[in-house]
């Protein structure tokens, strides 16, 4: 029997009593039958295709979108520096090779502070808007200057401060880790252009000390608004941004700043637009791994002492130099502070006398840091990788020494990092 006929018959697909009028059809009319096949294929391939097309293009999509943990480092505007605290961001959409993230604006959920209410005397220093979370999450916008205007009467130019207060509120918060501190301020609406200035301040007085000028801000940014970081603007921690940038055309982010555990800071929202939307703040703390180098690392060099009332070292001290020089060898791009220190008598005294040499207690420490200094030049050390400071004994380690053990802990020597690649940042 011919092959075609033992397909069918193999199956038994069709009744023994119609099969004789359907072989006559097939042979009949055998090109139409052609023609359904391969319809028929067509359909099947076409079909396999657009599913594997489809499979691939939503694998795509959604390999695009990032599930945010709190320590996911992700890009920023200029470099892949920043990173995000929270995990409930979830239209969080990340670009590769440093390009922007951009965050919900109406974040919600666990962990965010939203502030229903922004008061007129939240816009003034003395009633600050106090943090508690790592996000925060305002629906409305600052309007005015409140009772106070603390930031008044400045240049156009001037990269400390806003040339006026338009609508303004502050908040404060406490560092909740040591590290580098970063933040996000996103406005909901990218047409407002917020504006800060960051203020670190653990005493008192601080309203009267701001009117004054009496303390420097940390960080300024009042750059114009750039729609694409939809208006975003903060801390970043790129090493290569600036602390400070005036207004106009430049940078949307200035440079982190490291902060201790417990420190106080002040954040002043400028909106510029008066009729804004809201916004929101996010803050992230990068921390240390243990023997990290990092900018702002103290690194005790207790082994190194003086002579009680001189700034010659004591015996036993070469090893303890010898080890600093080398450190600075192995790591030829650090810039250190050179810290020195003393023991305060118990009568109160603040006269060191050394051969016929008169110092106050600082200008003794201040010797003491010179000399560690020029020990580490004359072994080849640049002179510019080196800061001298003495301290005098506003940092003593026992308060009330009562040996002999705890005065010479006084007299030491310590160093801190300020500067991991000095010539860049010179530059």
């Amino acid at each position: 029997m011919h092959l075609k006929y033992l397909i069918f018959e193999e199956h038994n697909i069709i009744p023994m009593a119609g099969k004789k009028n359907i072989f006559h059809f097939l042979k009949t009319y055998k090109p139409t039958f052609v023609i359904i096949k391969w319809s028929i294929a067509s359909i099947i391939i076409v079909g396999a295709t657009s599913a594997l097309i489809y499979y691939a293009s939503t694998k795509t999509d959604t390999d695009s979108f990032v599930k945010v943990d709190k320590t996911s480092p992700i890009g920023n505007n200029k470099d892949s520096s920043k990173h995000i605290s929270e995990n409930i961001v979830v239209d969080a959409k990340i670009e590769i090779a440093g390009k922007p993230i951009f965050y919900n604006t109406i974040p919600t959920g666990p962990g965010v502070q939203e502030i229903k209410n922004i008061l007129k005397e939240n816009s003034d220093c003395t009633s600050p808007i106090l943090v508690k979370d790592s996000i925060l999450f305002s629906p409305h916008s600052p309007k005015g200057t409140g009772n106070i205007i603390e930031i008044k009467d400045n240049k156009p130019d001037d990269t400390l401060y806003f040339e006026k207060e338009h609508n303004t509120v502050w908040y404060k918060f406490i560092a909740k880790e040591s590290g580098n501190l970063t933040f996000d301020i996103i406005p909901v609406n990218q047409n407002d252009d917020y504006d800060f200035i960051l203020y670190r301040y653990n005493g008192k007085n601080f309203s009267s000390n701001v009117i004054e000028k009496k303390i420097k801000p940390l960080r300024t940014c009042i750059s114009r608004n750039d729609k694409k970081l939809k208006s975003m603007t903060g801390l970043s921690l790129a090493e290569s941004s600036k602390n400070y940038i005036h207004s106009g055309l430049g940078a949307s982010y200035v440079k982190y700043v490291l902060v201790k555990k417990g420190e106080i800071f002040y954040l002043l929202l400028d909106n510029v637009n008066a009729n804004g939307k809201g916004h929101s703040i996010r803050f992230h703390y990068k921390t240390f791994a243990s023997g990290e180098l990092h900018v702002g690392l103290q690194i005790p060099y207790n082994s190194i002492t003086f002579k009680d009332s001189d700034y010659a070292f004591r015996k036993g001290s070469q090893p303890a130099l010898d080890s600093l020089y080398q450190f600075l060898i192995k790591n030829p791009t650090l810039q250190i502070e050179v810290q020195g220190h003393v023991n305060k008598p118990y009568n109160g005294s603040i006269v060191k006398v050394r051969k016929g040499e008169t110092y106050t207690e600082l200008e003794l420490s201040q010797k003491r840091a010179e000399a560690i200094c020029e020990f580490l030049i004359k072994k080849g050390v640049d002179s510019k990788r080196l800061v001298s400071k003495g301290y005098g004994s506003t940092r003593m380690i026992k308060p009330s020494p009562k040996t002999t053990k705890e005065c010479l802990m006084n007299i030491r020597a310590e160093i801190v990092i300020m500067s991991l690649d000095y010539k860049k940042d010179m530059d």
